[in-house]
């Protein structure tokens, strides 16, 4: 028995020191360059206070970013990986334009498993995507997209986003004319605004999230984007901090259930347009004509489904944090003229 115990001891030890020699040496990459870079943590590097939930990651990344205030170029590490934080406005052009060759791989932040196979029938719902994609592929889908996404088109998307906005007003002038008293938390209400205005938007669907507080979009968007999870955080902290795992044990950040629900939804928007011959400024209406070849050239229907969605997501996950700069669509909808006027000026 003692024995056992002496070797379970020695085992367990000898573990611990590979894995304290394994991230001792992931915290060297710094220490033979002239880049500044804060002392990391054990295991979370620069970002533990983000990982664990206890600060912003708008505010870490603030505190980073004035952590050397003389430095055009800074470092720091998002857990176990080097990154790098460029302060200095000329080296951003050169990286972003000149540059830009040696530039533009970066580390996959969605479904490693799949990218990193270069499956090109991958079905993961960020598989396809621009923040998955390196090399040739990246380049072509950009190509692809980049015709999609010019100011006249997303223009013409206003009209749909006002139309939420007056919806919210109309709900807000109905329940006030009951005489009862209003409570409402405006996180909450603002959230639920701004996934209206996605699903409209991105996935051609009529949803009112005010007066159906349960439905189905808002609900499954809301457990999608709940990165207080704990499941959804180990899964997080598995693809960033090792993703040889992740791609052995094949790990998708998005749940394969809600997966399938957003990608049914678009597609069968797809099809439906497709077979009535339904045209609709929004985001499906593009995506449709890039998949066609109206704008570049062919792309895969999975592959147009991730895109729609990419683009979906970053705007989904400002309006659940961020309702004070939705305000604004609020406001001004088309029914008085500051908001008339603000909308020609935008326009032109």
């Amino acid at each position: 028995m003692l024995q056992v115990d002496l070797f379970t001891a020695c085992a367990v030890g000898g573990i611990v020191l590979l894995v304290y020699h394994y991230v001792s040496k992931k915290f060297e990459y710094f220490l033979s360059k002239p880049i500044p870079c804060p002392k990391p943590t054990f295991m979370f590097g620069n970002t533990a206070s983000m990982m664990l939930r206890t600060q912003d990651a708008k505010e870490k990344v603030q505190e980073l970013y004035n952590s050397f205030p003389d430095a055009k170029i800074m470092g720091f590490y998002n857990l176990l990986k080097p990154a790098f934080i460029v302060r200095d406005p000329e080296v951003i052009k050169k990286i972003g334009v000149k540059d830009f060759d040696y530039f533009m791989e970066h580390t996959p932040i969605f479904s490693p498993s799949k990218t990193d196979a270069d499956d090109d029938n991958s079905q993961s719902l960020f598989g396809n995507s621009l923040f998955a994609l390196r090399g040739q592929k990246w380049r072509d889908m950009r190509a692809t997209l980049s015709p999609a996404f010019t100011g006249s088109k997303m223009r013409h998307m206003f009209d749909l986003v006002a139309e939420c906005g007056v919806s919210l007003k109309e709900f807000l002038l109905k329940e006030s004319k009951t005489g009862k008293r209003m409570e409402y938390e405006m996180k909450d209400t603002f959230s639920r605004f701004g996934t209206d205005v996605i699903a409209t938007v991105a996935f051609g669907l009529k949803v009112d999230s005010m007066r159906e507080q349960d439905n189905e979009f808002f609900t499954k968007g809301k457990k999608m984007l709940d990165v207080k999870s704990p499941k959804v955080l180990i899964k997080f902290l598995t693809v960033v901090a090792f993703p040889w795992l992740a791609r052995k044990l094949d790990i998708d950040l998005v749940d394969g259930k809600l997966a399938t629900y957003f990608r049914g939804v678009l597609t069968g928007h797809m099809k439906q347009r497709e077979a009535h011959g339904i045209v609709r400024n929004d985001m499906i209406n593009i995506l449709m004509e890039v998949q066609k070849g109206a704008l570049r050239h062919n792309v895969e229907e999975h592959e147009t489904t991730q895109a729609a969605f990419i683009v979906a997501k970053p705007y989904l996950q400002l309006i659940q944090n961020n309702p004070i700069l939705l305000r604004q669509h609020v406001r001004n909808t088309p029914g008085d003229k500051k908001s008339a006027r603000q909308q020609r000026d935008w326009q032109q």
